[in-house]
């Protein structure tokens, strides 16, 4: 019996996307796909579980100043192929709020919700990357971002979208951070100190309104969500039919 959520010693948020059921009556295949949060702190004893994966492919989302922060060893990770890009992450108002001791939650949920609602913009080019490794069966494959639940979280959301899982479990799988790894806390190198528990559970969690607010975004930028996956992502039919081939279970 394969379990959802992978306690590796380092690791953080990391998880298979394995079992979930899809339209077509084909279930997403098991130790193929992967999600997590930063990958920089594995011990000995989480790299030899990372090699009992087999992992071919990492694709890291994080910015270039949080890879230069926190950096990913990519030999100790075993894998094949490791990719990221250079770019900076739009968070500014989101760190000033962290920075000062009068954030409030009203604050900070409209701060969140404004980095939802530039994700599928700013992320399109990682975006793009994952659903042509998906495709070219670069697997087993991880993506991962810093807290594994933002970034990485809307990229679960568009990949279980376009295998056809329904919505209810699209939203679950989102969702799951805040069952299995309890509140929240903002990311390390944000330099928080005097933030509220409430505000740090905002920021630290996930909200089926952020999701809501990058979907929404992306009906308006092409029409619906196979818009968007076609033309933003380059998911054409024939690359979609490849990356049902290598990720859901063959027809009985």
């Amino acid at each position: 019996m394969y379990e959802r959520v992978l306690t590796l010693d380092g690791g953080h948020n990391f998880r298979d996307m394995g079992g979930y059921p899809t339209e077509c009556g084909r279930p997403i295949k098991w130790r193929k796909l992967f999600r997590s949060g930063s990958m920089n702190a594995f011990t000995a004893a989480g790299h030899a579980q990372l090699t009992a994966l087999e992992l071919k492919t990492v694709c890291d989302f994080r910015s270039t100043s949080e890879r230069e922060r926190n950096p990913t060893d990519q030999e100790k990770l075993g894998v094949r192929t490791y990719w990221a890009r250079d770019y900076s992450q739009s968070l500014g108002n989101l760190e000033a709020l962290l920075r000062s001791d009068r954030a409030t939650p009203q604050e900070a949920r409209e701060a969140m919700l404004n980095i939802y609602r530039g994700l599928p913009a700013e992320q399109a080019p990682a975006y793009r990357q994952l659903f042509r490794l998906l495709a070219e069966g670069e697997l087993p494959l991880v993506f991962n971002c810093s807290g594994g639940k933002d970034r990485t979280g809307l990229a679960a959301a568009l990949v279980l979208t376009a295998l056809g899982a329904p919505e209810e479990v699209v939203v679950e799988d989102y969702l799951l951070p805040n069952k299995s790894l309890g509140k929240g806390t903002p990311d390390k190198g944000y330099a928080a100190i005097k933030i509220s528990p409430e505000v740090a559970q905002i920021v630290g969690g996930t909200n089926a309104d952020f999701l809501d607010a990058a979907f929404s975004t992306i009906r308006a930028m092409s029409g619906s969500v196979s818009g968007y996956l076609r033309a933003e992502l380059g998911v054409t039919p024939d690359l979609l039919s490849r990356i049902q081939a290598n990720l859901l279970e063959p027809r009985p």
